[in-house]
């Protein structure tokens, strides 16, 4: 399973809507933007990488559509301060696997003074 498909899995569940419907209401909306939020700004993924999961779901989204999604994300945790929750949660859940993966490989390899730098900088996002 992917990771794009293990974070829309979780914001289905904590939302309780299916991001992949062909309507636009509001509260869709709001759920895709939390969905290409964390894609974007958390995961570092790709649009070309966010729009192919989408039209693999049988959603077509375009990267425009997905950039100005990802910069409402303040505007929908005004509206719906629970998606903080939400989102806390997924990051919880997803990303600190990744972090502590991350981790674990440089303490393996650690040689050097800027090893050690780089190490610390992840080790502080962690704790963040």
């Amino acid at each position: 399973m992917t990771t794009h498909k293990r974070i829309a899995d979780l914001v289905i569940n904590l939302t309780g809507i299916n991001i992949y419907q062909k309507r636009k209401t509001q509260e869709i909306v709001d759920a895709r933007c939390l969905f290409d939020y964390i894609m974007r700004e958390k995961c570092k993924s790709t649009l070309v990488k966010i729009v192919d999961h989408y039209r693999k779901q049988g959603l077509y989204r375009h990267h425009a559509t997905i950039i100005h999604s990802s910069k409402l994300w303040q505007d929908v945790c005004r509206r719906k301060p629970e998606y903080r929750r939400h989102f806390a949660t997924i990051i919880g859940t997803e990303l600190s696997k990744a972090q502590y993966q991350n981790a674990y490989e440089l303490v393996d390899k650690l040689k050097t003074k800027k090893q050690l730098s780089k190490f610390r900088s992840i080790m502080q996002e962690i704790i963040e």
